[in-house]
C-alpha cells in the first residue's frame, strides 16, 4: 500500500519514474556536491528554521472540495480531527481487533499509542488514514466519514502515515523522486515542489542525497526518506507507526526533535512506539489492550503506573524506574518520566545538602 499517493489511480510501476512535472528539470546544480557524492549528515532533527509555519492546517484547496461536516469540538473547545465512535473492526469477519471503541484526537495534540503486540495500535492508525474502515460504528477524520469514498482523497491528502517498514512505501528509484511523489500527486507546482523536497530532506538530515538511489540506502536512511515523503505533503496529521524502530538511538533522538518541532508548529501527531522515553515526550498517552483503552492521560499520569503497565507487558521509562528505586531506598525524589525532570530533582536535592 502506497500511502504517500493520494489515490490508487496515481500508482506507477515499480522501477518506473513517477515524475509527471519533470522535477529533474528544476534541479539546482548546487544541490549535490561537485564530486557527485554526499556525506551523511547525523540525523539530529534538521534545521529548526526549516519547519513550515503552515504545518498542521488542512490543504486549503482540498478542504473546499471535500463534502464533509464541520469537525466537532471537544470539551475544551478544540476542533476534533479524529473521532472513533463505537467503532469496531475485524479482519476475518469473526474476531474483532477492537469493538465499541470511543477515542478522540483534537487538533494540535501530540498523542502516543502504547500497547503489546496485537493490541490494535497499527489497525487504529490505518483507520485514521482511511486505509481501513470500521465494520461497526464510525470513524470521522476532519469531520469526514472514512467509509465515504468521496472523502478518501481528502483524508489521505491531509493524514500522512509512516509505516514501520520503509520498503512498504518507497516507490521511486531516486530519493528526490520518491519524496516528490506525494506532493506531485496533490498537484503542487514545480517551484514549490522543489522547495518542499529540499525542506523535507533537510528536516530528516538527508540534504545532498537527492540523486542517490533508494535501493542503496540503509534501513535507517530508507526510514528517513519515507518520513520526508510524508512531510513533503504538508499533512495536518502525522501518523508514525513505530517509525523509529529501524533507527539507531541517535536517529531516534533526531526524529523526536523533528516531531516536537512539527508539533510546536501546530501539527497533530499520533505516534505508535515501544520506546517509553518517546512516549514521555507526548502530550497524551493512550494504552490499548485487546482493542480497548486501558489507560488514558498525560505521560505523568500514565507512565508512572508501574504495576498496571507491567500487567500489560509494558515497561516504565528509565527515569521513572530509577525514581521508584530511589524512593524505595529512602531518597526523597518525585516520580519522574523524563531524564531531564529526574536530573532537576537530583540537582535540587543535592543543592539542599
Amino acid at each position: 500500500m502506497r500511502t504517500k499517493t493520494s489515490t490508487a489511480e496515481h500508482d506507477s510501476p515499480r522501477g518506473g519514474d513517477p515524475r509527471r512535472g519533470g522535477l529533474q528539470a528544476a534541479h539546482s546544480t548546487g544541490d549535490t556536491p561537485a564530486n557527485g557524492t554526499a556525506e551523511a549528515v547525523p540525523y539530529e532533527g534538521g534545521p529548526s528554521s526549516g519547519t513550515d509555519s503552515r504545518r498542521g492546517g488542512l490543504q486549503p484547496a482540498l478542504a473546499d472540495a471535500a463534502s464533509c461536516e464541520v469537525a466537532p469540538a471537544d470539551a475544551q473547545g478544540d476542533e476534533v480531527f479524529v473521532a472513533f465512535r463505537d467503532a469496531g473492526f475485524t479482519y476475518d469477519g469473526e474476531q474483532f481487533v477492537f469493538r465499541n471503541l470511543n477515542l478522540t484526537v483534537p487538533q494540535g495534540q501530540f498523542l502516543c499509542l502504547l500497547g503489546g503486540n496485537g493490541s490494535g495500535k497499527s489497525t487504529l492508525a490505518k483507520h485514521i488514514n482511511a486505509l481501513l474502515v470500521p465494520d461497526e460504528g464510525e470513524t470521522l477524520v476532519f469531520g469526514c466519514d472514512t467509509r465515504d469514498p468521496e472523502a478518501t482523497y481528502f483524508i489521505r491528502s491531509n493524514a500522512g502515515l509512516v509505516f514501520q517498514n520503509p520498503d512498504d512505501q518507497i516507490v521511486a528509484s531516486l530519493i528526490e523522486n520518491d519524496v516528490a511523489f506525494g506532493p506531485e500527486n496533490l498537484g503542487i507546482p514545480n517551484p514549490e515542489l522543489r522547495e518542499r523536497v529540499t525542506r523535507a530532506l533537510a528536516e530528516v538530515g538527508l540534504q545532498g542525497f537527492e540523486e542517490h538511489e533508494t535501493n542503496a540506502l540503509s534501513g535507517g536512511q530508507k526510514q528517513r526518506v519515507a518520513i520526508a515523503g510524508v512531510l513533503a505533503m504538508d499533512p495536518a496529521i502525522l501518523i508514525l507507526d513505530e517509525a523509529t524502530a529501524m533507527l539507531d538511538p541517535r536517529g531516534r533522538a533526531g526524529l523526536m526533535r523533528v516531531v516536537r518541532d512539527l508539533h510546536a508548529a501546530g501539527m497533530t501527531v499520533v505516534m505508535i512506539t515501544h520506546y517509553m522515553e518517546e512516549a514521555a515526550a507526548a502530550e497524551r498517552v493512550v494504552v490499548l489492550d485487546g482493542g480497548e483503552v486501558r489507560l488514558d492521560g498525560t505521560p505523568q499520569e500514565v507512565l508512572t503506573r508501574a504495576s498496571e503497565l507491567r500487567e500489560l507487558s509494558l515497561e516504565v521509562p528509565f527515569a521513572c524506574r530509577l525514581s521508584l528505586e530511589l524512593q524505595a531506598r529512602g531518597v526523597p525524589v518525585g516520580t519522574c518520566v523524563t531524564d531531564e525532570a529526574l536530573k532537576e530533582e537530583l540537582c535540587a536535592l543535592r543543592s539542599k545538602q
